[in-house]
């Protein structure tokens, strides 16, 4: 299983493991979607074209704060 799922349509980057309904990932079409494991080609996207981490998949992989 890849680790991205790349939406070009709406310019989207979706962490496969905690995607989720809200990701509405099946409405992508399958010409504008593609799977990678290389962070290396995610950081290029959202640094150089201005492509997003989707909210509702990329926040689990934010820590909680220590108390």
């Amino acid at each position: 299983m890849s680790r991205f799922l790349v939406d070009h349509n709406m310019l989207v980057i979706h962490q496969t493991a905690y995607i989720c309904q809200s990701c509405q990932h099946h409405l992508i079409l399958i010409d504008h979607r593609d799977f990678t494991n290389s962070e290396e080609k995610v950081e290029a996207l959202v640094n150089d074209q201005e492509y997003t981490y989707c909210p509702n998949c990329t926040q689990k992989l934010t820590p909680p704060p220590f108390h």
